[in-house]
Formats: structure tokens, sequence, C-alpha cells
């Protein structure tokens, strides 16, 4: 059995690099991950072919290639990352804590500005 491979076809996908086919195999599914029409920020692509994962990643200057066989893969799940409330959370507790800081601090100056600067991590906490 021979080890040798050769580079035959190539991956076109929007917004990533293109990629190395092994000869003989074929792309089954391709998958973007995130937003593939975005003119900036990372591009990621998954591509299940008929002997491998690939994993292609065009970070602005950095670009990374992952591939797994699939002799080696056991399982796979797809999951959604769902956003939770806590953001929210954590900005309301912001507000609180910026209005008892302007309450309580005894400084014309610095107590305006002290509650502006916990409700503007508190907005970050939310976006």
């Amino acid at each position: 059995m021979s080890t040798e491979t050769h580079e035959i076809g190539q991956i076109e996908w929007p917004g990533i690099e293109s990629g190395t086919l092994l000869e003989g195999e074929t792309i089954d599914t391709g998958l973007s991950l995130g937003d593939a029409g975005a003119e900036d920020g990372p591009r990621q692509a998954v591509f299940l072919t008929d002997q491998r994962v690939i994993h292609l990643n065009n970070n602005g200057g950095s670009r990374s290639a992952v591939f797994v066989s699939l002799d080696d893969v056991d399982s796979v799940e797809v999951a959604s990352q769902a956003r939770g409330l806590g953001g929210y959370i954590w900005g309301a507790l912001s507000l609180v804590a910026a209005f008892m800081l302007w309450q309580v601090w005894d400084s014309p100056t610095w107590s305006p500005l002290a509650g502006i600067a916990v409700i503007l991590i508190g907005v970050y906490l939310v976006v």
C-alpha cells in the first residue's frame, strides 16, 4: 500500500483560500462556519469528502488547514451555541452598580465618571 499523495483537485469556496484534494477524492458536503459574505474577519469552512474531513481557516494574515481521516472519526455533533440571558443580567446589574456608585461616592467629578465607566462595561457585556 502506497502512502504517497498526489495533489489533484482544488477546493474553491467563497472567502477561503483553495485547498488541495487527494487523488480520487471528491467533496460530498461543504459547510461555511460564520458569515461567508463578510468582507473582513475570519472565514472558516468544513468539508466532508469520501476520505476525510477538512477544516480550512483564513483568519486575516494566518491560514490553517486541519485534516482528519474518516477512519479516525467516531462521532460528530453539530450544535448551535445559544445566547443566554447572562449578558443581559450582567448589564442590568451594571446599571444598578453604577447608580449606587454615583450616589455613594462623594466626589462631583469622579462619581459620574465611575458610574459611566461601569455602565459602559455593562453595555459591553450585553453586546
